[in-house]
């Protein structure tokens, strides 16, 4: 299963007490996904988990019995679930409630907002954020990139949910995508915390688990490749020393070096990969890295003296 599923699952399976929170995450819901057909107000998902938790959110905030009925797939389409809110007096009573209409319609077209009365306080814009990710929310996978947004019916609807993220500090973008307005977080901590603040507490640890593994996994990476190309450039200029060396071995001899640079000479025909902090510890008394460089950059120009000749 991916990971917005079991986001979804974990938000269908929190708890229900206060009614104002009830009636928050409700009107996330219906706004995400609702339609009024023939005056009764219908839930229309893909989610198993969303039908299910709209169908408690009813019983438990409006005291009415939904009827849930699937509609089978076919092919590559996914099966859909219904759930009517009862009779059409009973779905008039929800979306009274909620302060929500037409009379008929698709509510998810109609860039509708929640009666900000519903969202006055923190646990209920909670709650409200848990219905519009049932209801429209999406996440990518943590091990290949941190995502996770909205997909808002329009404009209006969309400045609401960003609205609610920036009271509890997020910072969302918005982009527009086919018929919706999308609202979403790219930053991994936002993720997070946003995980946290739905109270999608089991996802949010399975979700930090995964991001301090690619993190550690990245630190491991970057040094490894960064050990890897100090070793190529080790042994490239060890070759290229190498080679000088051995052009004035062939052509004057060592014994025509100063002493210094015949001792670094004589060293790194001994030692043609190491590097030049550990070729100078082998000198005596030892020499540091830039008094190395210094001795082989004196060695190449000899040998470009006796190149320049031969030519």
């Amino acid at each position: 299963m991916s990971f917005a599923h079991d986001i979804r699952e974990e938000l269908a399976a929190e708890p229900v007490s206060v009614r104002q929170y009830i009636l928050a995450e409700a009107a996330g819901i219906v706004l995400s996904c609702g339609h009024i057909r023939d005056g009764i107000l219908q839930i229309e998902t893909e989610h198993k988990s969303t039908a299910g938790r709209i169908c408690l959110l009813l019983e438990e905030g409006f005291h009415i019995k939904p009827v849930m009925t699937v509609q089978p797939g076919r092919g590559q389409t996914k099966g859909r679930y219904h759930v009517a809110a009862g009779t059409e007096e009973e779905s008039a009573q929800v979306l009274g409630t909620l302060q929500l209409g037409p009379a008929n319609g698709r509510l998810y077209d109609t860039d509708l907002t929640a009666d900000e009365v519903l969202l006055m306080r923190t646990g209920s814009r909670r709650a409200f954020l848990r219905g519009m990710f049932l209801g429209c929310g999406t996440a990518g996978n943590p091990e290949k990139s941190y995502h996770l947004e909205f997909a808002c019916s329009g404009q209006k609807q969309a400045d609401q949910v960003s609205e609610i993220l920036a009271r509890f500090s997020f910072t969302p973008r918005t982009v527009t995508r086919r018929s919706h307005t999308v609202v979403y977080l790219k930053e991994g901590q936002q993720v997070s915390d946003l995980l946290g603040v739905m109270e999608a507490t089991a996802t949010l640890l399975e979700f930090e688990t995964i991001r301090v593994r690619r993190e550690v996994s990245g630190r491991i990476n970057r040094k490894v490749n960064c050990e890897t190309a100090n070793l190529g450039k080790t042994v490239k200029a060890g070759v290229s020393q190498v080679q000088d060396i051995r052009l004035i071995q062939e052509k004057a001899g060592l014994d025509s070096l100063p002493p210094d640079l015949r001792e670094a000479a004589l060293a790194r025909l001994g030692h043609e990969d190491i590097s030049l902090g550990e070729l100078g510890a082998l000198m005596d008394p030892p020499v540091g890295k830039s008094g190395m460089s210094h001795r082989f950059t004196r060695i190449r120009r000899i040998a470009d003296s006796i190149r320049n000749k031969e030519e």
